[in-house]
């Protein structure tokens, strides 16, 4: 019986029996959030007339910011290429 039990438990972990997915799938998933952040926010930047104070540009960066620091964290090379692309849209320096 024990055999059996054992079996069963193998098979379980082998199938992921429910096991929460890894932590730089998560990572990726609010990295994407972070990219659509960018890209809508680029979009509001882009129409703000030079010189003019614009929330969307602070938005832009705070988003910059955040895909990076999650870059960072995992430390993961394709995440930290996804945030020196990133950084290219803030017109702020950071």
């Amino acid at each position: 019986m024990s055999y059996l039990r054992a079996t069963i438990a193998l098979a379980l972990v082998a199938c992921g029996g429910g096991a929460a997915p890894p932590p730089t799938d998560e990572a990726f998933r609010r990295i994407q959030v972070y990219e659509a952040t960018i890209a809508h926010q680029r979009a509001g930047a882009e129409a703000c007339a030079e010189g003019e104070r614009c929330p969307a540009e602070r938005e832009l960066c705070d988003a910059v910011e955040g895909l990076c620091a999650l870059a960072r964290s995992i430390e993961d090379p394709d995440a930290l290429a996804r945030c020196a692309i990133a950084r290219r849209s803030c017109p702020e320096p950071r």
